[in-house]
């Protein structure tokens, strides 16, 4: 019963071939944030197995290996192979120290692989602090990492939904009728997701996505 995401996932094919032969290769994999089981974002984690990487989250749980602080992880300079930060570097206030830390850890020719929101509204877990643009990226990792590949994961008109869907659901001082709202637009908004698998490869999906995905060596 609960609505969908205002999105779907629209990595090409063959992006999420090489991510995923990239990544999954590797012998040290390092989950920061706990991963995404579910949503857009669960394709990555498709047919891999748990023994495949490591869960660290900042909060204590059942599935997670490490409980720290991504801005000070408790690994030695140099040896994990591959730093996942999915949906992650919105939620922490440092993110250039966050990027340092990715790199700190990670052996010479490591991976970091991004997912971060670009026009979505504010989603505090528990907090939100930051949209960056593809560019805004390359310029917090240069000189320190090489790209590998990147792209749209989800387009222009799951930005829309998500934006409308708030918009309508968080005029009314009344939470009730909020909820409600919000229930029934992403319902029924929900099919016009899929407009985005034609839509990625428009001009309108680089300038208006709602989320990009990075995958980047370390130099």
């Amino acid at each position: 019963m609960y609505p969908p995401a205002p999105f779907v996932n629209v990595i090409s094919f063959k992006h999420r071939r090489i991510i995923k032969e990239e990544i999954f290769s590797k012998e040290t994999v390092l989950d920061v944030g706990s991963g995404i089981s579910r949503g857009p974002g669960s394709w990555l984690w498709k047919n891999v197995r748990r023994n495949q990487y490591t869960k660290l989250d900042i909060v204590k749980a059942p599935d997670i290996d490490i409980v720290a602080n991504a801005l000070d992880m408790p690994m030695d300079s140099e040896t994990i192979d591959v730093v996942i930060l999915q949906s992650v570097p919105e939620h922490i206030d440092d993110i250039t120290l966050l990027f340092k830390e990715a790199h700190r850890i990670l052996k010479f020719g490591g991976l970091v692989y991004i997912e971060m929101p670009f026009l979505q509204g504010v989603h505090g877990d528990p907090n939100d602090y930051w949209r960056c643009t593809p560019a805004a990226i390359d310029f917090l990792l240069k000189n320190k990492f090489s790209h590998v590949v990147s792209g749209v994961s989800a387009g222009p008109m799951g930005a829309l939904i998500w934006i409308f869907s708030d918009l309508c659901s968080n005029i009314l001082p009344f939470r009730i009728v909020n909820l409600v709202l919000r229930f029934v637009l992403r319902w029924a908004l929900s099919p016009l997701r899929y407009f985005d698998k034609f839509f990625v490869y428009t001009k309108a999906a680089n300038r208006l996505s709602a989320e990009n995905y990075f995958l980047y060596r370390k130099n």
